[in-house]
């Protein structure tokens, strides 16, 4: 009875080593993280994206936050034209800091405002306005992310036209 007792504890604790140890999938199969390949055929043939090296998380504190209204605008549009041009020639991963510095940005835009002596009555057209602008950018973003074609002309019309509107509260 001793004998069966040891050899069942055995058996069991046996089982409980080999189902409690540490199962790594092979290389091919551990998923990457990041968005979009740099190289389209990295990765190709094994179920797995590709690392992508432009896709790097940052912080608040890795974006310069505008000094005035002004400054935030000339910024915007300075990554609009840097997210067109990355988007649209190249390599569209490139944009992936562009994008993220800019979403900063136009989330601070509405206190910037607010600070900058921008009437009160404007603030909730600024607000709308930078949202709809970060919706169209976001679009952008998830297409890279995805591994798709960026596709910057479908959301071309509408930038344009949200940078303009915020421009143009400045102006009055």
């Amino acid at each position: 009875m001793k004998n069966c007792f040891f050899l069942l504890t055995c058996a069991l604790f046996g089982a409980v080593l080999t189902g409690c140890e540490a199962k790594t999938p092979p290389p091919a199969a551990t998923p990457a993280t990041g968005g979009a390949a740099a190289d389209p055929d990295a990765g190709a043939g094994t179920g797995a994206p590709a690392h992508d090296p432009h896709d790097v998380p940052i912080t608040a504190d890795d974006v310069e936050r505008p000094k005035d209204y002004a400054d935030a605008i000339v910024r915007i549009k300075s990554y609009r034209d840097k997210i067109e041009t990355e988007t649209t020639t190249g390599t569209p991963s490139l944009a992936h800091r562009s994008l993220d510095e800019l979403d900063y940005v136009l989330q601070w835009l509405p206190e910037i405002a607010q600070e900058n002596d921008i009437p009160k009555e404007k603030w909730e057209e600024i607000n709308t306005t930078s949202r709809a602008l970060r919706d169209s950018f976001n679009e952008v973003h998830s297409n890279i992310d995805a591994g798709k074609e960026p596709d910057y002309a479908a959301v071309d019309d509408e930038i344009d036209s949200a940078i303009a509107k915020l421009d143009a509260v400045d102006d009055e």
